[in-house]
């Protein structure tokens, strides 16, 4: 189940408000151990209702709401979008890389000169290739190469 959950920094550690369970506060001295709290307060609570705590806190999904003023939180959301995107753009990278080494291998280069062309070592590109051959000796990869291959 999600939980609205608020978090306020204040004098180096962390105030932890769950609004949708009546009552529920608690705090911890690190953002993690206030984390790992709110989830240990949701479920007591819950036991307290008679529920199983166990499975509460193994459930419980805190959607989490940063108390700081509204530039620094609008800086965080930025920087967590631009870790995405880069996450997602160096995804990219190793996948078409990846392709771009296997097609240059199978059309006979050497090692060294697809590290050449692609701005890699040649260690690296050894890397590629062998992770390439245990996806495809897994099965992994030939779905993928039927469809680009269309």
């Amino acid at each position: 189940m999600k939980y609205r959950t608020i978090f306020t920094p204040e004098a180096g550690s962390w105030n932890v408000e769950v609004p949708d369970v009546a009552g529920c506060v608690t705090w911890g001295r690190s953002l993690s151990e206030a984390r790992r709290n709110a989830r240990e307060a949701i479920a007591a609570i819950a036991a307290s209702e008679g529920r199983d705590a166990e499975h509460v806190e193994a459930r419980a999904e805190l959607v989490e709401e940063l108390a700081l003023p509204a530039r620094t939180r609008h800086a965080v959301d930025k920087a967590r979008a631009a870790r995405r995107a880069a996450a997602e753009a160096e995804r990219l990278a190793l996948e078409t890389t990846s392709a771009a080494v296997a097609g240059l291998t199978r059309a006979g280069l050497s090692t060294r000169d697809v590290g050449e062309l692609l701005g890699l070592s040649h260690q690296r590109v050894q890397q590629l290739k062998s992770a390439a051959g245990k996806l495809v000796g897994a099965g992994k990869l030939r779905a993928k190469k039927s469809l680009t291959s269309r």
